[in-house]
């Protein structure tokens, strides 16, 4: 079992299968308290990723690709989740939250909620609200806005975020896995 906990990611995410916001794919994990602001976006640079057609521009949510035995609980995303079609390609299960399961084993989802206005996009697992309730501390309901999260309209753009979060200092070294290997975000 994976424990994933109290993470976020800003950044937009570009990619041919399996995008999400923060997860692209994960399976038999424990999500809590995360969220996602970035935008999805399909890349352009798939014809070196060796993918055949039919496995190209499918499952991307604003947090999670595609995902399965979860159990996600206090989570949303609020980024947009690609637009038109790259190059004609077929749109195969865009969401606004989270792709459905590839091998359809079942996820639970508690609590999450995504951006509908945002996105462009629906969702059959978590709760659709608008840019306006997504900013009301009343919309996420169960969640911890004591020790947890915290919700300022002039943070985040408004959007709850994690009492903890900061911003990552010049000593911070991320990596980020791509289908060429692990690489060094350097901006």
């Amino acid at each position: 079992m994976i424990n994933i906990s109290q993470c976020y990611a800003t950044g937009t995410v570009k990619g041919v299968t399996k995008v999400g916001g923060l997860i692209g794919y994960c399976s038999n994990a424990t999500i809590t308290d995360c969220y996602s602001t970035g935008n999805l976006e399909e890349s352009p640079g798939w014809e070196g990723a060796g993918y055949s057609r039919q496995y190209m521009f499918r499952y991307f949510g604003g947090l999670i690709g595609t995902t399965s035995l979860a159990v996600i609980t206090n989570c949303y995303s609020c980024g947009k989740v690609a637009g038109v079609p790259y190059a004609g390609y077929t749109q195969y299960e865009y969401h606004g939250f989270m792709g459905p399961s590839e091998y359809e084993y079942e996820n639970t989802v508690v609590s999450s909620y995504f951006d509908v206005d945002k996105s462009g996009r629906t969702d059959n697992f978590a709760t659709v609200k608008s840019t306006l309730e997504m900013k009301q501390q009343s919309t996420f309901i169960g969640w911890d806005f004591v020790g947890i999260w915290i919700i300022d309209s002039g943070v985040n753009d408004g959007y709850p975020f994690l009492l903890l979060s900061y911003t990552p200092s010049d000593e911070l070294n991320i990596f980020v896995i791509t289908y060429i290997g692990i690489k060094q975000v350097t901006e």
